[in-house]
């Protein structure tokens, strides 16, 4: 576990994890039951996920559905509107197993879609990043009123669904003021299996 400060900016974004390089390109595709996510969450990636999470299977519509997560994090505001698109495939009967391969990352926003799944699983040595949540407007949010408030409103909501995964490690990262603080935890998913096990449900190990 690797804990560390990192600057108040303001955005409706998680706090700025470390960036990949300009070869890895940001990408959201379906392959029968399996969507992937890779790079930057952005509004497109809400667009397209909710057009792929539509789209039917080769015979019929998928009754689970796999999210292969690869994700730096992104814009928190996209995050909860494909979290929107989970809530009511799932209330059609859908359900959702969410994965972060061996060597991938979850970090910032992704962390949300993860914690979306009822089955949890992870490479022994994907990542976790865990961190604040920040508002950027058109000059950075210090003019509006409400700043605040929003900023308050989304660290809540971003807690309340980490909770409903694990409330252990959603109280964790309060006490802590993880997110109100704008602080920075990283997790090895083994480790963080060890300590919050109801967050990832289940570790596959490395192929040898």
């Amino acid at each position: 576990m690797f804990l560390r400060i990192v600057p108040l900016l303001l955005c409706l974004l998680m706090a700025s994890p470390p960036a990949r390089s300009a070869a890895e390109s940001d990408g959201i595709s379906r392959d029968g039951d399996i969507i992937r996510i890779e790079g930057r969450i952005r509004f497109v990636t809400e667009k397209r996920f909710a057009a792929l999470l539509a789209a039917p299977g080769a015979d019929a519509p998928a009754r689970r559905i796999e999210l292969h997560l690869d994700s730096e994090g992104g814009n928190l505001d996209a995050t909860f509107g494909m979290l929107r698109e989970m809530a009511a495939a799932r209330r059609a009967g859908m359900r959702f197993l969410t994965r972060v391969p061996a060597g991938a990352i979850c970090y910032s926003a992704c962390t949300l879609l993860f914690a979306a799944g009822e089955e949890r699983v992870a490479g022994d040595d994907a990542s976790f990043l865990f961190h604040g949540i920040v508002h950027r407007g058109p000059d950075g949010g210090r003019t509006r009123p409400d700043r605040a408030a929003l900023v308050a409103a989304a660290r809540e909501k971003y807690l309340a669904g980490i909770g409903e995964a694990d409330p252990g490690l959603a109280r964790w990262l309060r006490e802590r003021e993880i997110v109100a603080r704008n602080l920075e935890v990283t997790f090895a998913a083994g480790e963080l299996s060890r300590i919050f096990p109801a967050y990832v449900t289940r570790i596959e190990a490395a192929a040898n």
